[in-house]
Order: structure tokens, then sequence, then C-alpha cells
């Protein structure tokens, strides 16, 4: 659950989204407020693969503009040049639509790799007789 300034809360589908709606609320830039929790947005101006209905919006889904990003707050509400604006404003030509962001990248240790099994035996060392 996300406090935003004027009161009202959001529920976030995770705790990764939810510190990213904190860290964009509170000023971070959106892609860096993402980034933090180990998640990377499209860049702006990239094509809307699976694009979400306004009406849709979940707090945490990416509004991608052809310059910059925008941040679904709840079905009212986004963040938008660092302003929480009505959702409905989120618009225009160069506005080319909403998703959700891609999953946080878990943070597990790389694949174990196993020593390479040796093709010659080893030496033995041989005492001298």
């Amino acid at each position: 659950m996300v406090t935003l300034p004027d009161g009202d809360t959001v529920t976030a589908a995770s705790p990764q989204l939810a510190a990213a709606i904190e860290a964009a609320v509170g000023g971070a830039p959106i892609p860096d407020a993402f980034h933090q929790q180990g998640i990377t947005i499209p860049a702006p101006g990239t094509a809307v693969a699976n694009p979400i209905d306004p009406m849709q919006v979940a707090p945490g889904d990416i509004g991608i503009f052809t310059d910059r990003h925008a941040l679904a707050l709840g079905h009212t509400k986004a963040l938008l040049d660092g302003q929480i604006q009505h959702i409905a404003t989120v618009s225009g030509p160069s506005f080319l639509g909403w998703e959700h962001p891609p999953a946080a990248a878990t943070a597990t240790a790389p694949a174990r790799t196993d020593a390479p099994t040796p093709t010659r035996p080893a030496a033995t060392p041989t005492t001298g007789q």
C-alpha cells in the first residue's frame, strides 16, 4: 500500500511496484524509480505491444509517450511530469498507450557452473626408486 501526497492510498500488485510508485511520487524519474527495484521499463517512444484500456489501468502501470513516461496511480490518477493529475489528462498525439510494467528481474545468484570434467587423468606424484 502506498500513501500519496494527498492522503489517498493505492495498492500495488507487488512490493517492488509499491516501492517504485513511492519513489516516483517522491520525485524520482519514473524509469529510475523502476530501475531501483530491478525493473527495466520500455524507453519513451517504444511501441506498446499489449496496450491496456485506460479504464483498466492499475497502480504501477506505465504510460508511454514518444518522449516521456506516465505512471498510473489507479483508475483515476496518474503521475505525469512530476505532478499527480486526473488520468484522463494522460493523452494527446505523443501518447502511445498504457501497459503493465515488466516483472522485476529476480535477484538470484547466477546459475552455478560446475567445474569442467577433466579429459585426461590427473597426474599423480610418483616416488623415485
